[in-house]
C-alpha cells in the first residue's frame, strides 16, 4: 500500500514538473516572440521615419522646381507620393496586429520600396533643377567676365552676380529655407539682373553694341590676361571698342610687341 502511494506521489510530482516545464517553455516562447516583435517594430518605425524625411525632401525640391523656376511638377512625383502615402497609412493597432502575426517585415519591405520610389522622384526633380542652375551659371559667369572689364569686378552689379551665384549654389539646397521665400528672393535678384540690360553677358552686350565675334573674342581674352597687346586688335576691333565708352576707358592695351 505504501509503495503504491509513493508511486502515485511520484507520478503526480512528475506531472506537476512536466506542466511547470511546459509553462516555462511557453513563457520563453512568448518572451522570444515579444522580443522579435519589438525589434521588428523598431525597424518599421525607423523605416517610416526615413520615408517621412524623404517625402519632406521631395516636397522641398519639388517646391524649388515649381515655385522658384516656375516649372511643372513631374508626374513621377505624384506617383511616388501616392505610393508612399498608401504605405504610411497604418494605425498603431494595425501595426501591433501585424506584429502579432509576424508580418512586420513584409510591411517594412513595402516601406523601403516606397522610399526608393520617393528618392527616384527626388533625383528626377534635382536633375531638372540642375539644368536650370547650370544655364543661369553660364549666364552669370559670362556677365562676370564682362563686369570685370568694365568695373574691375567692383560694381553694384558685381554684388548682384555674387548674390545670384550664392543663391544657386547653396540657398536652394538648404531645406531650412522655404520654396515660397526662395521664390520671392529669386524674383528680386532677377529684377536686379534685368536692370543691367546689356551687361548681362557677352551675347546681350554684343547685340546691344553691334560688336563682331572677333572683337568679343579679344575682349574675353582680356579678362584672363588683364591687358592685351595692341597688335592683337584689328582696326575694326578698335573702332568698335571706341564706340562703347565703358570699354574704351576700361581696357589697357600694351603697345609693345612681346
Amino acid at each position: 500500500m505504501q509503495s503504491s502511494q509513493i508511486h502515485g506521489s511520484l507520478e503526480d510530482e512528475a506531472e506537476r514538473l512536466h506542466e511547470k516545464a511546459d509553462r516555462a517553455s511557453r513563457a520563453q516562447n512568448v518572451e522570444q516572440r515579444v522580443s522579435i516583435a519589438k525589434k521588428d517594430i523598431r525597424r518599421v518605425t525607423s523605416a517610416l521615419a526615413d520615408l517621412n524625411q524623404s517625402i519632406r525632401d521631395l516636397q522641398f525640391y519639388t517646391g524649388i522646381l515649381t515655385e522658384v523656376f516656375d516649372q511643372p511638377q513631374p508626374a513621377q512625383v505624384d506617383d511616388a507620393t501616392g505610393r508612399a502615402l498608401g504605405v504610411v497609412d497604418i494605425t498603431d493597432e494595425e501595426l501591433l496586429e501585424e506584429a502579432d502575426e509576424g508580418r512586420l517585415m513584409s510591411i517594412k519591405d513595402d516601406i523601403d520600396q516606397a522610399e526608393d520610389a520617393i528618392n527616384d522622384a527626388k533625383t528626377t526633380v534635382q536633375e531638372e533643377i540642375d539644368g536650370h542652375v547650370e544655364r543661369w551659371r553660364d549666364d552669370i559667369n559670362s556677365a562676370r567676365e564682362l563686369d570685370r572689364i568694365i568695373s574691375g569686378g567692383n560694381s553694384e552689379f558685381s554684388q548682384v552676380l555674387y548674390n545670384m551665384d550664392n543663391f544657386l549654389t547653396s540657398d536652394i539646397d538648404n531645406p531650412t529655407n522655404t520654396p515660397s521665400g526662395l521664390a520671392s528672393r529669386w524674383e528680386r535678384l532677377k529684377a536686379s539682373w534685368d536692370e543691367e540690360g546689356g551687361k548681362q553677358g557677352w551675347e546681350a552686350f554684343k547685340s546691344e553694341y553691334d560688336l563682331s565675334d572677333s572683337t568679343v573674342r579679344k575682349l574675353r581674352k582680356f579678362t584672363e590676361q588683364k591687358s592685351v597687346n595692341l597688335s592683337e586688335f584689328t582696326v575694326d576691333n578698335l573702332e568698335e571698342i571706341k564706340q562703347v565708352s565703358d570699354l574704351e576707358s576700361a581696357i589697357k592695351l600694351r603697345i609693345d610687341s612681346s
